[in-house]
């Protein structure tokens, strides 16, 4: 067995020890209150649900009586392929506003990519900065569409983002530009450090997920997450997993990843300080028409969805 390999299974053991003792009280800011007895996991497609379940459901599995043929349907539910593009629909039509815009985006360019560009992310839209004094200013903007060619490893990153970004959406829709000013600020630091470091563009979609792994496992410190079924780990640990995960399994240095660390917890340190909460926004939200009166609404069905109307 390799050393790599030793450093692997001593990582995966030493995130699997329980260490209730040191569990931390969700930051009072969160909206929901995260119930830390319950473990979620970031690999299944939830389309953004939030770590809070209802208690109905411990309730009815609190039952003694087991009913051999509701768990044969159920079982036999789960896998039948005619009713999974109608969940997946389901969780696409509930999913935030401004996550569902950014992954529609993505996809919609990975696939057109794919048929008609050899399944190369169009030129056009990748960033340059040389191309930026000459007008060309989308191009920050559309390189974070770039999750790579479209393949199996793009729609693992796709469902990956689709989990935390919607779920931090949805946590912060009681202040909505909180949410619109992490998506300018954050982005904008990523776009000029990898300038000033000479750093690979092309991983900016991926170094974004990173760095909102890491803020949602701050927004939901204490809270046992369950990956595919094998181990359960602290929130706060699970981004640190990942960097060591890439380290071990691809060879390299996490550069790009501890980066998506570090810039996550620029935005969480100002925000819980009280900075970086959106308020210049609040005029043009509160009270714009048009894409800002679109939003609106939408931000007031994802509060209906929390409220249960």
């Amino acid at each position: 067995m390799s050393p790599r390999s030793l450093i692997f299974i001593f990582l995966i053991i030493f995130c699997t020890v329980d260490r209730t003792s040191s569990i931390t009280q969700p930051r009072s800011f969160v909206v929901t209150r995260i119930n830390e007895s319950r473990t979620r996991s970031p690999f299944t497609v939830r389309g953004g649900a939030t770590a809070v379940e209802s208690d109905d459901e411990s309730e009815d599995e609190s039952g003694d009586d087991y009913d051999c043929a509701d768990d044969d349907s159920d079982f036999d539910e789960s896998f039948d392929d005619s009713s999974l593009i109608p969940r997946l629909l389901q969780h696409y039509h509930s999913t935030p506003p401004i996550t569902k815009i950014y992954l529609t985006s993505s996809f919609a360019t990975a696939l057109f990519s794919f048929i008609l560009n050899n399944n190369q992310f169009p030129k056009i839209l990748t960033l340059q900065y040389s191309k930026l004094l000459t007008g060309q200013f989308w191009r920050p903007i559309t390189q974070f569409l770039n999750l790579g060619p479209l393949s199996l490893s793009y729609f693992l990153t796709l469902q990956f983002l689709w989990t935390y970004m919607s779920s931090i959406e949805k946590l912060l829709h009681t202040t909505p530009t909180t949410f619109i000013n992490l998506l300018i600020l954050i982005p904008s630091l990523m776009v000029i450090s990898y300038g000033v470091l000479g750093l690979n563009v092309e991983l900016l979609g991926h170094n974004f997920s990173t760095f909102l792994v890491y803020l949602w496992s701050r927004l939901h410190e204490g809270m046992e997450v369950n990956l595919m079924e094998l181990f359960t780990l602290r929130a706060e640990v699970l981004p640190w997993f990942f960097l060591g995960q890439t380290f071990l399994l691809e060879g390299q240095l996490p550069t790009l990843d501890f980066l998506g660390i570090v810039f996550g917890h620029i935005f969480y340190h100002r925000y819980t300080s009280g900075g970086l909460k959106g308020e210049w926004l609040d005029k043009w939200y509160y009270e714009g028409g048009g894409v800002w009166k679109w939003l609106r609404e939408e931000y007031e069905k994802v509060g209906e969805e929390f409220r249960g109307v």
